[in-house]
C-alpha cells in the first residue's frame, strides 16, 4: 500500500474514533445526568467499533446476499454519523454565538436552565435534519439513475458530427454498494438512450476480481456503434487495476489507458483518447496519467473527445488537443456536509464547464459510494449531444 494511502487510513482512523467520542461527549451534555445519558455514550461508541468489524465480516461478499446487505447498512450508517456530526459542529457553534451575544447584550453568560434547554432542542433538531437526510437519500441512493441530456456547444465543429450523442455512465462501485441487478438496469437505460457512442469513465468496481468479477456481466451487453470505451478511477487502482483492466476488456469495452482511437463519422474524424486515474502512478508508476501521450500521434483535423476520471486531469488537457472531457469522481458530493467541502478540492464538481480552450463536463455520478445517500446532488445517465456553432 502506498504511504499516501497509509496516511490517509491513519487519519480516518483517528476521526472516525475522535468524532465518536466528540458525539458522545456532547449529546451526553444534551441530556440530564443518569441512565439515559450513560445509554447513549456507550451506544456511540458501540457503533464505532461494530463498524469496522462489520465490514471486515463483509468486505469479501459478492454484491447481493445478506452480507452485502450488511455492508450497506454498516456505510449508510457512516453517513448518517457524518451528518449528525456535522449538525452537532452547527449547534455548538451557533450555541457559542448566541452566548457571546447575550454576554454582550446583558454582561452575563446565559444562565444554566436556558443553555441546558438550547443545548436539547439544538440536539433534537440536528437528528430531526439527519434522519429526513437519510431518508431522502436513501430514496435518492436506490433509485435508477434518470438521463440527464446535455447538448454542448463546440466552435468550428465539422458538420457531420453535430448531433454526434454520447451516453456517460460513471462512479457505478459495483458491490459498494451497486448490485449485479441495479447494472442490469444501468446498462438497459443507457442502451435504450441510442447514443452513437458510450464513455464509462471510471469507478466501475469497489472491490477484488475474484469477488465481484460476475457482478459487473451486465456491462458487456452495453453497445454503440462508434464503441463502448472505459477508463479507469482511483477505486480500480484501489482494487487491482491490471486485473480489472483485462476483465472489463474481456467483456467487450475498449480500456484506454493513455492512448486514443479514431472513429470515423460520416467521414469526418473523431478522436477518442483516455487517460488513467489521476492518481494512478502513485500505485503503478508506469501508469502514470498521462494527456500528452493519450493525444500523441492524434490527427489534428478531427474532434478530440478526452475520458478522464477525475476533473482535475483537465489542467494537462489544456496542453493536449483536448476540446470535451467527460469526467466523474466527485459524485457531486454526494451529501451534505461534503457537498459543502467538494469544490475546495476540484476545478469543476459537476456540469458544464471549461478550462482554458478545454470545455468539461463533469457527471454528478451513477451509482454511489458507501453510504447509500443522495441528497441534493441526484444520480445520472448523461447523454451528450455536440452541436455546431
Amino acid at each position: 500500500m502506498p504511504p499516501q494511502m497509509v496516511l490517509f487510513f491513519s487519519l480516518v482512523f483517528l476521526v472516525w474514533f475522535g468524532g465518536h467520542a466528540f458525539l458522545a461527549w456532547r449529546l451526553v451534555a444534551s441530556l440530564p445526568r443518569g441512565p439515559l445519558a450513560l445509554g447513549v455514550a456507550v451506544a456511540v461508541l458501540a457503533c464505532a467499533l461494530m463498524f469496522p468489524l462489520a465490514l471486515w465480516l463483509s468486505k469479501d461478499a459478492p454484491s447481493e446476499g445478506r452480507l452485502a446487505m450488511l455492508r450497506t447498512l454498516t456505510w449508510t450508517y457512516f453517513g448518517l454519523f457524518s451528518i449528525l456530526f456535522a449538525w452537532m459542529v452547527v449547534r455548538d457553534v451557533a450555541l457559542a454565538a448566541a452566548g457571546a451575544v447575550v454576554r454582550g447584550v446583558t454582561g452575563a453568560p446565559l444562565d444554566v436552565e436556558r443553555r441546558q434547554f438550547l443545548q436539547s432542542a439544538g440536539a433534537l433538531v440536528a437528528l430531526a435534519f439527519t434522519g429526513a437526510t437519510g431518508l431522502i437519500g436513501w430514496r435518492g441512493a436506490t433509485r435508477i439513475a434518470p438521463v440527464v441530456r446535455v447538448d454542448v456547444p463546440v466552435p468550428g465543429l465539422d458538420p457531420r458530427l453535430d448531433g454526434f450523442r454520447i451516453a456517460q455512465i460513471t462512479d457505478l462501485h459495483i458491490g459498494q454498494p451497486l448490485t449485479r441487478s441495479e447494472l442490469a438496469a444501468v446498462v438497459a437505460r443507457t442502451n435504450a438512450i441510442g447514443a452513437d457512442l458510450i464513455a464509462v469513465t471510471g469507478d466501475l468496481v469497489d472491490g477484488r476480481v475474484d469477488v465481484f468479477a460476475s457482478d459487473t456481466d451486465p456491462i458487456a451487453e452495453l453497445d454503440a456503434p462508434h464503441g463502448v470505451y472505459f477508463v479507469t478511477g482511483n477505486h480500480e487502482y484501489y482494487s487491482g487495476a491490471k486485473a480489472w483492466e483485462a476483465e472489463i476488456q474481456a467483456r467487450g469495452l475498449r480500456v484506454l489507458t493513455n492512448e486514443h482511437e479514431v472513429r470515423e463519422v460520416d467521414g469526418a474524424k473523431l478522436v477518442v483518447a483516455g487517460v488513467t486515474d489521476y492518481t494512478a502512478g502513485q500505485f503503478i508508476p508506469e501508469d502514470a496519467s498521462d494527456p500528452a501521450k493519450a493525444f500523441a500521434g492524434a490527427p489534428r483535423d478531427a474532434f478530440h473527445l478526452l475520458l478522464a476520471h477525475q476533473p482535475k486531469s483537465v489542467v494537462a488537457a489544456a496542453s493536449t488537443p483536448a476540446q470535451l472531457q467527460l469526467s466523474g469522481h466527485t459524485h457531486g458530493g454526494q451529501y451534505w456536509p461534503f457537498s459543502w467541502f467538494i469544490d475546495w478540492f476540484h476545478p469543476v464538481t459537476s456540469g458544464l464547464s471549461s478550462y482554458a480552450q478545454v470545455q468539461i463536463y463533469v457527471s454528478r455520478g451513477t451509482g454511489v459510494w458507501g453510504p447509500r445517500i443522495r441528497a441534493g446532488a441526484p444520480n445520472e445517465i448523461t447523454e451528450l449531444t455536440l452541436r455546431a456553432v
